[in-house]
C-alpha cells in the first residue's frame, strides 16, 4: 500500500502545506521512498523530478521551488513491495525519455509472457541486478524492478498502437485491480488517474489547490477514470473487472479464487469451504488455450496455473 497525490497548481505558494496536509491522513500507507515530478507547463511542457529515500530529506529540497501556477504535480510515499527503498526505484517513474510520469498504489501482477514482452522493447529504470561470487566466478544473477514500472511502459505501447491517453488509461486500469494510478504526460496538460478497486478521492483545497489522493477529498474516485485539467475534472465510470492479486476474473458471475471470490457486487474473503472446484485432474491445457482472453467480460478465463471454464476453477498442471 502507497500514497499518492496529484495537483493542479492553482496557487504554488501553498503546494508544500497542502501536501504536508494530505500527507497526514495517508502517511500509514508508506514512509519508505518518496518522490514528486511537475509537468512545467510555461517551461516547454517538460518533467522535473526528484526521489527521496527518507521524510527528512523531502521539505528542505530545491524541487520545491520549481512548481508554478498551471503546473501538474504528482507526489508519491511508499510502502515498498518489489525493489527496496532506493532512491532510482521510488515514484514517479517514467519512461526512457521522461515524457510519461507515474505514480501508483498497489501491487502490478503479470505473466513471465506479458513480461518478457514488455522488456523486449524497452528498458527499465528500477531494474536491479544482483550477482553472486565464489572467488572471482559468477555463480547466480538475478533481476528484479519496481513492479509499477510495467505500468508506465503498458500505456505507452498502448498509445503508440493508436489508443487515445483516456483509452489507454482506462485499459491500463482495467487490466490491474486493487490499483490507483496517476501519469501525467509532456504532450498534455493533465493527470490522468485511473482506479480499480482502490482509495482515490478528489477534493479543491482552500489555496485553490486542485488535489487527488489515495484519502482525504470530499469526492471518491475509486472504480472510475478520467482527467483533471486545470479548473475541470472529467470522470467516467470503470467497470470493475480485471486482475486481482494475480487473479484475472470475470465482472458479470461468482467467480472465485483460491482466496477471493467475486459476489456481483462486492469482493469477499473465500472462506472455508466456499471455493469453487479446485482439481489437478483437469486436462493440460494446450498452447492456443494458456492465453488472457481480450474480452475481460467474458466468463472464462485463465492465469498463471488456474483456468476458469465458466463453472469451476481448475489447477492446471
Amino acid at each position: 500500500m502507497c500514497g499518492v497525490i496529484g495537483i493542479f497548481v492553482e496557487d504554488s505558494k501553498r503546494v508544500v502545506e497542502d501536501i504536508k496536509n494530505i500527507m497526514k491522513s495517508q502517511i500509514s500507507r508508506g514512509k519508505e521512498g518518496f518522490g514528486a515530478s511537475v509537468l512545467m507547463v510555461d517551461g516547454g511542457m517538460i518533467h522535473i523530478r526528484e526521489r527521496w529515500e527518507t521524510l527528512g530529506e523531502i521539505w528542505g529540497s530545491s524541487f520545491w521551488e520549481i512548481p508554478s501556477d498551471g503546473d501538474f504535480l504528482l507526489f508519491h510515499n511508499r510502502l515498498p513491495t518489489s525493489t527496496p527503498n532506493i532512491a532510482e526505484c521510488n515514484h514517479p517513474i517514467a519512461n526512457e525519455d521522461e515524457s510519461i510520469m507515474m505514480v501508483h498504489n498497489g501491487h502490478v501482477w503479470v505473466s513471465s509472457h506479458e513480461e518478457n514482452a514488455i522488456f523486449k522493447n524497452h528498458q527499465f529504470e528500477t531494474l536491479l541486478t544482483t550477482k553472486r561470487f565464489i572467488g572471482d566466478r559468477l555463480i547466480d544473477e538475478t533481476y528484479e524492478y519496481t513492479d509499477s514500472e510495467y505500468a508506465v511502459h503498458q500505456l505507452e505501447d498502448l498509445i503508440n498502437g493508436g489508443k487515445t491517453i483516456l483509452e489507454a488509461v482506462e485499459y491500463v486500469g482495467d487490466q490491474h485491480t486493487a490499483c490507483a494510478f496517476l501519469y501525467t504526460l509532456t504532450k498534455t496538460k493533465g493527470i490522468y488517474f485511473v482506479s480499480n478497486m482502490q482509495d482515490l478521492t478528489y477534493q479543491e483545497m482552500k489555496s485553490g489547490n486542485r488535489v487527488i489522493s489515495s484519502v482525504g477529498g470530499k469526492e471518491s474516485l475509486m472504480n472510475s477514470y478520467g482527467v483533471l485539467i486545470e479548473n475541470d475534472i472529467t470522470i467516467h465510470e470503470l467497470d470493475t473487472y480485471g486482475y486481482y492479486g494475480g487473479w484475472n476474473v470475470g465482472y458479470d458471475d461468482k467467480d472465485y479464487s483460491t482466496d477471493y471470490y467475486y459476489d456481483g457486487k462486492q469482493w469477499r474473503k473465500t472462506k472455508k469451504g466456499e471455493q469453487k472446484k479446485l482439481s489437478s485432474d483437469t486436462k493440460k491445457l494446450s498452447d492456443k488455450e494458456i492465453k488472457v482472453i481480450k474480452k475481460r467480460k467474458g466468463k472464462e478465463w485463465w492465469r498463471g496455473d488456474h483456468y476458469f471454464d465458466g463453472k469451476n476453477v481448475w489447477l492446471t498442471r
